[in-house]
């Protein structure tokens, strides 16, 4: 998520579910993380700050841990184009704003 404010409130509803959330507001960051292989899921904001999208981190982050990660894409783009586009994508895209409950809904699909 590209909006501090917006991250952190989803942070802390995570962790208040007993989730263990951390903020990346860089694609590149999360991607250098020492961590980033321990985790269990992700979400992405399609527009991140710095030079990659959310499809392009999910993308590096599977190449880079050489299997599958579940996921789920967020975004405010509700343009034609972007939802033409969003269908070739390897993950779930909630438009913005979405429940937290949207979005365990999302990530729980995937898992199987």
């Amino acid at each position: 998520e590209d909006d501090v404010l917006i991250a952190e409130a989803l942070s802390k509803s995570l962790n208040a579910m007993g989730a263990e959330a951390n903020i990346f507001h860089k694609a590149e960051d999360a991607l250098n993380h020492a961590s980033i292989e321990n985790a269990d899921y992700f979400i992405a904001d399609f527009m991140l700050g710095g030079k990659l999208s959310g499809v392009q981190f999910l993308n590096l982050l599977v190449q880079k841990l050489g299997r599958p990660v579940i996921a789920v894409i967020m975004t405010g783009d509700t343009s034609p184009a972007f939802v033409r586009e969003e269908a070739s994508y390897a993950w779930p895209v909630l438009h913005k704003p979405a429940s937290i409950f949207k979005l365990i809904s999302s990530i729980r699909s995937q898992v199987g």
